[in-house]
């Protein structure tokens, strides 16, 4: 019994010195940090006003964009997109993105491409503007378009895995209830046909957001 008291005083007494420790350490870094830096770092993290609304909340957006299919056969093109989905915070999302996307209208010896991208994304607003999000693609071709030597087409008409990536700036302002606006953002995606064959979209977009 007596042992067994020892060792509880013993343990007691080293997580009482680690908390003492980490506290000094704390204090330390809290004195080398001077009051301009300090100043500095709290213009980004001041809260918002009690009568702002900044928990989970629906996300939508909707966008043209212009771009092009990059490859061997690549020609320029142009879709439209849906976003909807969730704000689970002031940072943190994740929506749907569903996008026709429709290039090489003029080719008529090779037709046109024609895709449907169904994306889910991660999403993360930086500073009040800043996006940054990504997320996997199941995307299918509408092949009927092509033309019988494109080879970009083949099986494209089955579904596929896909990536989208955008990187996007956002212009609007601020209610109580949401943040909303004109959006513009730079698109990548990549729809892996098979080993051989990847087609990627790229492009700029511009719409209307609220988040």
């Amino acid at each position: 019994m007596k042992r067994h008291h020892a060792t509880k005083r013993s343990c007691g007494a080293t997580r009482r010195s680690a908390r003492e420790a980490i506290t000094i350490a704390l204090a330390m870094l809290a004195s080398l940090l001077g009051p301009s830096q300090r100043a500095h770092a709290q213009q980004y993290f001041e809260p918002l006003p009690d009568e702002y609304y900044t928990d989970d909340r629906v996300r939508f957006a909707a966008d043209g964009m212009l771009g092009a299919t990059v490859g061997d056969e690549g020609g320029l093109g142009g879709g439209v997109s849906i976003h909807i989905g969730l704000q689970l915070n002031d940072i943190v999302a994740t929506y749907a993105v569903h996008r026709l996307w429709l290039a090489d209208v003029i080719a008529s010896d090779e037709g046109a491409f024609a895709v449907s991208t169904n994306a889910m994304v991660l999403d993360l607003t930086l500073f009040e503007r800043v996006q940054l999000g990504a997320g996997p693609s199941l995307d299918v071709g509408i092949g009927g378009l092509c033309g019988q030597d494109a080879s970009r087409c083949d099986g494209l008409s089955d579904l596929h895995l896909g990536m989208e990536a955008r990187l996007a700036v956002s212009l609007g302002d601020r209610t109580r209830a949401r943040r909303r606006g004109l959006v513009i953002s730079a698109n990548v995606h990549p729809i892996f046909v098979d080993r051989d064959t990847t087609v990627v979209i790229v492009g700029l977009a511009a719409g209307y957001q609220m988040f």
